[in-house]
């Protein structure tokens, strides 16, 4: 059986106290059905469409219920687009050029072209060049099919305008596309320590955008795309020094931060990341506080606060502040991904992981375990991760003195691996055969962490070796030396 859709219930859970009264005063009526099922809906908690239609039961709605569903859905988009007039830059643009079209219409066209000339200027001030041409080609249009009076240089201009916007368009998304893989090959570019011909290029490249002071667009994207590059190859001040300067491009131009939100938000992102790795903690908390504050004036922004909560699981798990993140932070990114259900996205992953390690820390293993099913049963595809999601398993089992599960576990991926040679890494094998050698009584740990730690360097390009490294691998191998279990040491150091 098809399950009723909920699209309705969502919009209205996802809008605010203004956006509700708003609504209220100018699109709605206290005698009709839409207002009604808008007031129920409001009303509720989860979605019941057997409770709807019991409501409703003696009038045409009941029936009609998928109708009137998408009548309210629509009715509420025109009032969301109403309150937010002019609010945006992107807004703004928008209704301007509604407003051009009207008075083209009217035939109004001295008025229009004014309205639409000025609306270019915002457009050049704020770099929106891809809206920029079809306002260009507009005011052509204005000129050369409708007659109206200029001069044949003047509409010429025009076509050469909207081709040199064309291009710098074009190069903007060129350095873009860039960025984009620079971001996907960062694994790559550590393993060649940014040292062959093509990153060589790609670098200087960027340096000779940066100092056109062209564009903000380009300057943003070139030292967007160095930092990748320096952040690949650890060179982690020279990272900071172009996540810095970002910022700067935004500071000097504050009018492209309206129109550019996202860019801004991703901005600060990179850089209270950066402050994180480099030790910086008073600039990363102040980087941290400005985000959410800028996120909180974006509403469309909320969702991203799990990115920023996994930010601060980080650095709390670093500082050892677990009471904060049991208290606080868990009770919000759980709170978050109930509202959005957004599970499919990697950022709830990370939070996972550092949620179920921190109950490792706390020796809370039945938290790990919840964590664990959570994360082995995610939709996305994890590929590497499930391996290290594997091992944490085996090692709450150890420490736990679960050795008949532990015992199970192994002897299932030792039949799965012959089965299937490929399944695992290396890197992934070798610490496998390291639990047997744990439940020995007659084995010599030190050795066996000796062993496995000057392995791990065998393997440069196993990607397992980097994650387990980034997360647990070293604190555990030293937990291991000193006879204690993974939370006892990191409680302890």
């Amino acid at each position: 059986m098809k399950t009723p859709s909920n699209d309705i219930f969502q919009l209205i859970q996802s809008m605010t106290a203004a956006e509700k009264r708003y609504f209220k005063i100018h699109f709605s009526s206290e005698k009709s059905l839409i207002t009604e099922l808008f007031n129920l809906l409001n009303s509720m908690k989860t979605y019941n469409e057997k409770e709807v239609k019991k409501h409703f039961k003696n009038s045409k709605l009941s029936k009609n219920l998928k109708v009137y569903k998408i009548m309210l859905f629509e009715l509420l988009l025109k009032s969301l687009s109403s309150f937010r007039y002019k609010k945006s830059f992107n807004s703004l643009i928008r209704q301007n050029l509604e407003e051009v079209e009207i008075l083209a219409e009217k035939r109004l066209y001295p008025q229009a072209i004014k309205k639409l000339q000025k609306i270019k200027q915002l457009c050049y001030d704020h770099e929106e060049f891809d809206q920029l041409i079809t306002i260009i080609n507009l005011e052509y249009e204005f000129k050369d099919f409708y007659e109206i009076p200029t001069s044949s240089s003047e509409s010429l201009s025009l076509l050469d305008d909207a081709i040199h916007t064309n291009r710098v368009v074009s190069e903007i998304f060129e350095l873009k596309k860039l960025n984009h893989e620079l971001r996907l090959d960062a694994r790559k570019l550590t393993l060649e320590k940014v040292s062959n011909n093509k990153i060589t290029s790609i670098e200087t490249s960027f340096k000779k955008n940066i100092k056109t002071k062209d564009f903000l667009k380009k300057e943003y994207y070139s030292a967007s795309g160095l930092a990748y590059i320096y952040h690949s190859n650890k060179d982690f001040q020279k990272e900071l020094r172009y996540r810095k300067t970002v910022v700067d491009f935004f500071q000097t131009k504050p009018d492209l931060i309206d129109s550019n939100p996202h860019k801004y938000w991703t901005t600060y992102f990179h850089l209270a990341d950066c402050y994180f790795r480099n030790g910086e903690y008073d600039n990363f908390n102040k980087t941290i506080k400005h985000l959410k504050s800028f996120t909180k004036k974006h509403p469309s922004f909320i969702r991203k606060n799990i990115l920023i909560s996994v930010l601060e699981l980080h650095y709390h798990r670093k500082q050892k502040n677990f009471t904060t993140i049991v208290n606080e932070l868990e009770p919000d990114i759980l709170n978050l991904i109930k509202l959005y259900g957004i599970g499919e996205e990697r950022s709830i992953i990370y939070s996972s992981i550092s949620l179920m390690l921190t109950y490792l820390c706390l020796e809370n293993h039945s938290k790990v375990q919840f964590y664990l099913r959570r994360l082995f049963t995610s939709p996305i595809e994890n590929g590497i991760l499930n391996y290290f999601f594997e091992i944490v398993n085996m090692i709450t089992h150890y420490e736990t003195k679960d050795f008949d599960t532990l015992q199970n576990l192994l002897v299932s991926k030792k039949r799965k691996i012959k089965r299937n040679p490929s399944y695992g890494t290396p890197f992934y094998k070798e610490v496998l055969n390291l639990f047997p050698q744990l439940l020995d009584p007659k084995n010599d740990i030190r050795k066996s962490v000796k062993q496995l730690k000057s392995k791990a360097k065998l393997f440069p390009e196993d990607n397992f070796v980097g994650l387990f490294q980034y997360y647990i691998f070293d604190d555990w191998m030293k937990a291991l030396l000193a006879r204690k279990t993974y939370g006892e040491y990191i409680r302890s150091i």
